[in-house]
């Protein structure tokens, strides 16, 4: 059951004695911290984001991902994406990243 922690903490091993790295980044854990959104972030997209971190685990395991990062006591740091115009704003910036990412939906 812990074979993910095993490979990880092993090739975390190797490369700390090949390379003497002391700082490693696990990536990005998309939408965490919206499990509990604040009164002034309750809005229609922020409402929506929450839903899909809450519900959308039949298509991507956002929840089970931050719980795996979480294991390692990483330094978390914040990425924000900027968008206006509403929802359609909102729709226009997640293309945009999903094509820079190069994700199929």
């Amino acid at each position: 059951g812990n074979i993910n922690d095993f490979v990880m903490i092993s090739f975390l091993d190797y490369l700390h004695h090949q390379t003497k790295f002391v700082r490693l980044n696990l990536g990005l854990c998309p939408l965490a911290g919206l499990d509990e959104p604040s009164e002034e972030s309750r809005n229609m997209v922020n409402s929506l984001l929450q839903f899909v971190y809450s519900n959308g685990s039949r298509f991507y395991s956002f929840n089970g991902l931050y719980r795996f990062k979480a294991k390692y006591l990483p330094q978390w740091n914040g990425r924000y994406v900027v968008y206006r115009g509403g929802l359609r704003g909102f729709t226009a910036a997640m293309n945009a990243l999903m094509r820079a990412m190069r994700v199929k939906v």
